[in-house]
């Protein structure tokens, strides 16, 4: 049953209006997430040496369309509005745009604004359905940015096991 309770609780605090219990949602989230930071000066000149010596390649069309393959063609739709199942019927017409679009963004090492919007959704753990607590979040990301990131993963992978520092 995915029906959401019309009242939730959070730090002894019944909420019912959807701005309360969405910030209730968000700051919980945001005290269970833990992200490691490095604040090591010494990391960014190794870096520096890690990029001196690696030289990116292009990707190739064969592993655009084996990460499209991967895709779940019925899994959520991201903030972009475009269903997996659609960027998977068209792979063959979508491959070279994104091959452009992927090798750019590594190339300059950027990503673009649209592939970060985030939709965050609770799902119901176990316990009461009233307790925000009882939630954990999941990320629905556009499709589009689920590809680049099962290729920059899959870069990533390749590139550690062939620099030698």
């Amino acid at each position: 049953n995915s029906q959401l309770p019309g009242v939730f609780e959070y730090k002894d605090t019944s909420l019912t209006d959807a701005r309360s219990i969405a910030d209730a949602f968000a700051s919980f989230f945001e005290s269970v997430y833990t992200m490691e930071r490095n604040d090591d000066p010494e990391d960014d000149v190794e870096s520096d040496l890690v990029l001196s010596k690696l030289h990116l390649t292009q990707l190739h069309e064969s592993e655009i369309l084996e990460a499209i393959k991967k895709l779940k063609p019925r899994s959520a739709i991201g903030e972009d509005g475009i269903p997996p199942y659609i960027v998977k019927g068209c792979a063959s017409l979508l491959v070279t745009p994104l091959q452009h679009l992927f090798n750019l963004a590594l190339q300059t090492c950027t990503f673009p604004e649209a592939w970060k919007c985030t939709r965050i959704t609770p799902i119901h753990k176990s316990g009461s359905r009233k307790l925000v607590e009882n939630y954990r979040p999941i990320a629905i990301i556009p499709a589009i940015a689920k590809i680049f990131e099962r290729i920059n993963s899959t870069v990533s992978r390749g590139t550690d096991q062939r620099l030698q520092i």
